[in-house]
């Protein structure tokens, strides 16, 4: 990975996940290190052959960009991308500051109130949708956050002694200094907050925005947002389940081999968690990779020219195997058919 630096050369891959299961439908490998905009319409062009039937692509504000806004409409598929701090965000927030706590607005069983907003228009394209939410409970983590970069950024300032340009320059937003004796040529500071820019993150703590080419409501569009869990957690089996943040090879042919072994394995693991969740998540502490470990005491032996179950399976197990639609005597059987 380019954050590790270890001097090897980049390979990025990108995943392409069934939102509903976070089973992985399609990957690509690609060299360099790209960051999230550049690498999105090649992403979007490549895996558009898969034949997938409806295709939403939910992006991050990472992805969001006018010439990517411009690719993923003029692909045909409908999209949804977090956006960014713009004047574009500001001015939306600004319109939908009432949804705040408004029952009119209020998205029942989220927590969370929300608005669309029309006519929007983002590098060219017109007649877009923006979707503009609040969370009360992020809102209270942001301003904790907010409150405490307000105080490192005074306490920056304050430990700046005599007023220069390039120290005035150096400081964060929330705060300004300015001289104390403004004719002095060599003059002690005065620490300022900037109130209208610390108001206008305090008033915008919780809320974000997405545009997109679909016409859908509210309720709908925060759902695909929240949706990304599944396919998140996909990915990061990739990176650190698989170990997928150094692949360690010493030829093209073995990382190619590699990510495909990667793909089939999390393909494989990500229809098991699905699949097998309503038992996984009996126990409040079980984890898909514990429950692995004990599905793995299930083996076979070889007795009399036939392959036996060595324990009996415990009713974990079988519940499990029974949501993939197998049972203790089918394993057996199977075992036996790729003997022969």
């Amino acid at each position: 990975h380019a954050k590790d630096d270890e001097g090897l050369p980049i390979v990025g891959t990108a995943y392409w996940v069934d939102e509903g299961t976070g089973v992985p439908v399609w990957y690509e490998q690609f060299a360099g290190s790209l960051i999230d905009r550049a690498e999105c319409g090649f992403a979007f062009a490549e895996g558009s052959r898969c034949g997938l039937g409806r295709v939403f692509l939910m992006v991050d504000r990472g992805y969001f960009s006018a010439g990517n806004v411009r690719k993923l409409h003029d692909g045909g598929s409908e999209f949804g991308a977090s956006l960014p701090s713009t004047r574009l965000a500001d001015e939306l927030f600004g319109r939908c500051a009432g949804i705040k706590g408004s029952q009119a607005h209020s998205i029942e069983g989220s927590g969370a109130f929300g608005d669309r907003v029309g006519g929007i228009e983002v590098g060219g394209v017109a007649g877009l949708f923006a979707y503009v939410f609040y969370d009360p409970e992020t809102a209270l983590n942001e301003a904790a956050i907010i409150d405490a970069a307000i105080a490192s950024a005074r306490a920056q300032a304050e430990a700046v002694e005599y007023y220069s340009e390039r120290a005035a320059a150096s400081l964060p937003k929330w705060v300004r200094i300015r001289k104390r004796s403004p004719k002095a040529k060599k003059s002690r500071c005065v620490v300022e907050l900037d109130e209208e820019y610390c108001q206008r993150q305090r008033d915008r703590a919780g809320m974000f925005a997405i545009v997109s080419n679909a016409e859908m409501g509210p309720a709908e569009m925060l759902a695909i947002a929240r949706g990304r869990d599944a396919p998140e957690k996909s990915f990061r089996r990739k990176k650190w389940g698989f170990d997928g943040g150094a692949p360690r090879v010493h030829s093209q042919e073995a990382l190619l081999g590699k990510g495909l072994v990667e793909f089939v394995a999390n393909v494989a693991l990500s229809a098991l968690a699905f699949l097998a969740k309503a038992h996984i998540k009996k126990s409040p502490t079980r984890t898909v990779a514990e429950a692995i470990d004990h599905l793995q005491t299930c083996s076979v032996v070889r007795r009399d020219g036939r392959w036996v179950q060595r324990y009996a399976l415990t009713k974990f197990q079988k519940d499990v195997f029974g949501s993939l639609g197998i049972d203790c005597r089918q394993i057996v059987s199977m075992f036996n058919e790729a003997y022969v």
